[in-house]
């Protein structure tokens, strides 16, 4: 007797959760192929209409989306990685750098001296001669 009241219960339930699908259930019309090229010609037309709005649903969603990815990854850039820099910045590596700026200034200008000599050394006696006198003519 148990078992039957469960299989009738169980018959009900699911009469009673299948029957509002069935009752959404429509007859489609019937759809006919076109039978001549004009009516082929208003189909396609009809089909064409349609792509610019589905595509521009697609644009739409797109742009959203990565408008909303931009916004987040710009918010962990301003929450954690752009202070992250800034404090190694502001407590390492701009004091290392205001210390070493004069020391690679001598070293710049040295550099450069030398490198003025060895031009003069590596050129030729010709060529060397050539410009002395171009300076002379300028002068």
């Amino acid at each position: 007797m148990y078992y039957i009241k469960i299989i009738i219960l169980s018959v009900l339930t699911l009469a009673l959760t299948i029957s509002p699908v069935l009752s959404f259930a429509q007859i489609s019309p019937e759809v006919k192929l076109p039978g001549t090229l004009e009516e082929m010609k208003d189909a396609g037309l009809k089909a064409l209409g349609f792509i610019p709005e589905f595509l521009k649903g697609i644009w739409d969603g797109f742009s959203g989306f990565c408008l909303n990815v931009w916004n987040f990854l710009k918010n962990i850039w301003d929450s954690y990685i752009f202070p992250f820099f800034d404090n190694l910045w502001q407590k390492t590596l701009g004091k290392e750098i205001k210390e070493r700026k004069p020391v690679i200034k001598e070293e710049f200008q040295k550099e450069k001296q030398e490198m003025k000599e060895e031009i003069k050394a590596g050129l030729p006696s010709t060529l060397k001669s050539l410009w002395e006198r171009f300076k002379k003519l300028i002068k």
